[in-house]
């Protein structure tokens, strides 16, 4: 692969990777905000047209239906911050949790993979209600 790609999230904040900067707290929990979480290192060997990388994500709130899940390639194996230096956005698709009151935040996750292909990167994100949303990003 010749960049690394990934997507935009909030993480738990780790003094050690991530900036003070995109550091914020809620709930007693220090959190990093734009975090760049890798699905596929620049360097690393893909088979064309295959899923790759499943990755979960979860809503912010109980209440949260629907999110945007936004996609960045960076010219770095190892990025921090979607606003590092080499980090460029590619894309972006929506996805809706499964609508639920009965499920708890953990459980109403969105499974995310990458597929690449000559010219182009798909990406899927599947809920765990069974809806799939997928989105071409040609390069």
């Amino acid at each position: 692969m010749p960049y690394t790609y990934g997507v935009s999230c909030t993480m738990d904040f780790n003094a050690e990777r991530h900036s003070i900067e995109h550091r914020f707290e809620d709930g007693g929990r220090l959190w990093a905000n734009n975090a760049f979480r890798k699905h596929v290192t620049r360097g690393q060997a893909v088979k064309l047209g295959e899923w790759i990388v499943d990755k979960d994500y979860f809503p912010e709130s109980d209440d949260q239906t629907s999110a945007t899940i936004y996609v960045f390639a960076s010219d770095k194996t190892d990025t921090n911050h979607i606003t590092d230096e080499g980090c460029q956005f590619v894309g972006q698709f929506d996805v809706e949790f499964p609508r639920t009151v009965a499920k708890p935040i953990a459980r109403k996750a969105v499974t995310e993979a990458m597929r690449f292909g000559g010219t182009e990167l798909e990406v899927k994100g599947t809920s765990n209600g069974g809806e799939t949303y997928k989105k071409k990003i040609k390069f």
